[in-house]
């Protein structure tokens, strides 16, 4: 994967237009914070194949070994109000999840979504998403949404091996993965524009739902008061929020980015 390869796919009109590839670098998501005050345009795409020292979700750590891997970060500068941002996520959710199945014959198992950040093939971790948003010297923002994709890889740390998997462990599918990148930026600029547009997810919201493995499971719903479990019922079409229903028959609606969900395969 280079620079050439990736851009000779796109077809997008801002998403990866500016373009910076990086052989190695600690973190995708440290080089777009440095490049989004140094000016770096709407949809700058930091991207490389081998991450060092890369972050997750609740401080979390996302290695990506060389050679066979995706981590990148597209920098947003939003034309919506920082209240929206989380919804940012389930985007690039959606995006990665139709680039993959995009890729992949008809009877491979499918990309389906655990809310909000995580992308599951036949009940292992493939994808994580992080969105952090980060305040300007002007008052605006941005933000910078992260992707790590395991793509190629074949073997995990043991006490990951029972909850991650790579595109490759899953389906046997030997994607390419410059292509797959441009794919998820074409799919990404499209799904991002409409929700811009609207100001919701509701132009997006039915395909992320056909593809959302947590209904009608069980999730335990981690919260700074304690823990509880839940039957998750599906998404709040204007804004994302995950409707749960406890033990008490009352629905509750989990916001991302407040609390974490866990489920389905386990992990802390």
């Amino acid at each position: 994967m280079n620079s050439n390869e990736l851009t000779g796919q796109l077809h997008t009109k801002w998403a990866a237009r500016s373009l910076v590839f990086l052989e190695k670098t600690p973190s995708t998501q440290d080089a777009a914070r440095k490049a989004c005050f140094e000016g770096a345009p709407h949809g700058a795409l930091y991207i490389t194949g081998n991450q060092t020292t890369g972050r997750g979700r609740m401080g979390r750590s996302w290695i990506c070994p060389p050679d066979v891997n995706i981590a990148m970060t597209i920098l947003l500068r939003p034309a919506v109000s920082l209240e929206l941002a989380p919804m940012i996520t389930l985007i690039m959710g959606l995006s990665v999840a139709e680039a993959i199945s995009g890729m992949l014959p008809p009877d491979a198992p499918g990309a389906l979504i655990k809310w909000p950040n995580d992308i599951v093939i036949d009940g292992k971790k493939v994808c994580g998403i992080l969105t952090e948003t980060v305040t300007l010297p002007d008052g605006s923002y941005a933000c910078l949404v992260g992707t790590g994709i395991n793509v190629h890889q074949r073997a995990f740390p043991e006490e990951l091996s029972d909850i991650a998997g790579s595109i490759y462990t899953q389906t046997g599918g030997d994607i390419k993965r410059a292509l797959l990148a441009a794919l998820i930026c074409d799919r990404f600029e499209i799904n991002y524009e409409e929700f811009e547009s609207e100001g919701s997810l509701s132009p997006v919201s039915k395909r992320y739902e056909d593809r959302l493995v947590n209904t009608g499971k069980t999730v335990k719903i981690m919260e700074a008061s304690g823990a509880y479990e839940a039957e998750a019922l599906g998404i709040d079409p204007e804004n994302g929020a995950l409707f749960v229903k406890p033990a008490d028959g009352t629905i509750r609606r989990i916001n991302a980015g407040e609390v974490s969900v866990r489920g389905l395969y386990g992990y802390t």
